[in-house]
């Protein structure tokens, strides 16, 4: 093979790992910057925490009666988060070592978190069992998956508020 040959098939396949490096930084980018951010401010007061009917992976239908956040029947009574707990619980949300990118199967949620009233308002719906969260606002919704770490932190709040019993992990 000549010189020139042996040059233009060189810089052609540098060129290609050069836009592979890139196209590969990009994403590795964009998913980190997914971890950092949260979907929807969670500024809003007052903060609400409601407990979600789970049939635990039960073909079980929660009462016909029983209201509804964001289409998830709701059990008990609503409870006003304290601030301290709020602050927490808004740190834990916003912290990337709170998510996770592995994949979720089940949702059946146990826990709403909600921030604000009327068109202001953010629901947080969060399934402990698969470790996954929904953020809705309005008709607007975005999936989150926990990590380990987050899962431990928001089992600890949910405790908290929610004393007795706890969902079955």
């Amino acid at each position: 093979m000549s010189n020139p040959a042996r040059r233009l098939i060189l810089i052609a396949s540098s060129t290609l790992l050069l836009a592979a490096s890139v196209i590969l930084i990009g994403f590795v980018w964009h998913r980190l910057s997914l971890r950092r951010t949260l979907p929807f401010p969670l500024t809003s007061e007052p903060v609400v925490a409601r407990r979600i009917y789970s049939a635990g992976g039960y073909d079980i239908e929660p009462p016909a009666s029983a209201p509804r956040l964001d289409g998830y029947p709701v059990i008990g009574d609503p409870v006003i988060v304290p601030p301290d707990a709020a602050a927490e619980v808004r740190q834990i949300l916003s912290s990337p070592s709170t998510f996770d990118f592995r994949d979720s199967s089940c949702f059946e949620p146990g826990m709403a978190i909600s921030f604000g009233e009327d068109e202001d308002r953010v629901d947080v719906i969060i399934c402990l069992l698969c470790d996954r969260m929904v953020f809705y606002r309005g008709n607007s919704q975005v999936g989150r998956t926990i990590s380990g770490e987050g899962h431990n932190r928001l089992m600890s709040i949910y405790q908290r508020l929610f004393p007795y019993p706890s969902p079955q992990l």
